[in-house]
């Protein structure tokens, strides 16, 4: 009779408003603390739990959740071989089909990552592609924040529950988020804390869903590198930056370079072009346009590049420039994706 029971119930859908529908297994995986994915999976439980209450605080704050097996269920985590069986979304799911952007990084960031975050963002605008981040502080909501400011829809993958989220601080966060035409979404029950073993769970589904994996620095420890480790096991493409002007802030990322586990990015362009998409509008052209919204030193500089095809620091010297305007203003033409650098130390236009 119980297992009777329990075939009847498993093939029940809850019906939450005439639009969500919900899989049984994500409500009675968060309405008893002690069930387990073990235990769904062997159909071991109580099919009489009440989860009524966990299905009403679903359908007022938009909640839905996928299971594997079921159609919406992101085919890209079947590649991970300790998949998650159940995930909790808010906002749009169909983003987990298209293109994906990884992003990640430390919680405490030099400039140097927030310059080479918001730059490989704002070459994103001219591909469709989707950003991935992990919603912790520093280089993760750096690159959700940037996403969000150009128009790039960006998915935040938790490192607890929703009911954790949903209370703190970061809540105003998530509400852009989904609002923007993005996607927030856990693998843990609804009431999880988050606790030192969730984030590294939650890296693995960010280095699954990603189809690139960005990295601006990470030190010799960074947590960031667990996600790199799981990249590369499932060998997907990862970059990051070479940072000298704060090379501890970069040790780690320095060593993955250095012993072939990451790709250096010197070609921003370039690596959009290798791996997602040909732009939907070209990034080169229409730059002198641009000259009057540029303070006159950065409008001088880009002048010049009208009777120039490429140029270098010597050469921009020689042309009269003094050093000390020089580097700001080809970090901020380099930042608003107009120049880029073919190789290291020489400029061109984008």
């Amino acid at each position: 009779m119980f297992f009777l029971l329990s075939i009847i119930f498993l093939t029940r859908i809850y019906l939450i408003d005439p639009k969500t529908m919900i899989h049984p297994h994500a409500l009675i995986y968060s309405s008893q603390e002690d069930i387990t994915i073990g235990h769904l999976k062997q159909a071991n439980y109580d099919p009489s739990i009440d989860t009524t209450v966990v299905a009403h605080w679903m359908a007022n704050r938009e909640i839905s959740a996928v299971v594997e097996g079921e159609p919406d269920f992101p085919s890209k985590l079947y590649q991970i071989q300790s998949k998650p069986y159940i995930i909790y979304y808010q906002g749009d799911i169909s983003l987990l089909n298209k293109p994906i952007l990884g992003i990640v990084g430390p919680r405490k960031h030099s400039d140097f990552a927030k310059i080479m975050v918001q730059k490989v963002i704002n070459q994103a605008t001219h591909h469709d592609i989707v950003t991935i981040s992990g919603l912790a502080s520093g280089v993760d909501q750096l690159a959700h924040h940037y996403s969000l400011e150009n128009n790039i829809p960006t998915i935040a993958v938790l490192g607890g529950g929703f009911r954790h989220f949903l209370a703190s601080k970061d809540r105003e966060f998530i509400r852009r988020i989904v609002d923007q035409g993005g996607l927030v979404i856990s693998e843990f029950k609804l009431s999880q804390d988050p606790q030192s073993y969730t984030f590294p769970q939650r890296n693995r589904i960010i280095a699954g869903l990603a189809d690139v994996l960005f990295l601006p620095e990470a030190s010799k420890n960074s947590g960031s590198l667990i996600t790199v480790e799981f990249a590369q096991k499932l060998q997907k493409p990862i970059y990051g930056t070479p940072n000298f002007t704060s090379p501890s802030m970069s040790e780690g990322l320095h060593e993955q370079l250095q012993n072939g586990g990451m790709r250096a990015l010197l070609n921003i362009p370039a690596m959009f072009k290798a791996h997602f998409s040909v732009p939907q509008k070209s990034t080169g052209g229409g730059h002198i346009s641009l000259l009057s919204s540029f303070d006159p030193d950065t409008q001088q500089l880009l002048g010049s590049f009208q009777s120039h095809p490429s140029l270098t620091i010597s050469s921009l010297l020689q042309q009269g420039f003094s050093q000390d305007k020089i580097y700001p203003a080809l970090a901020r033409l380099e930042m608003e994706n107009i120049i880029h650098q073919p190789s290291p130390g020489t400029y061109a236009l984008s």
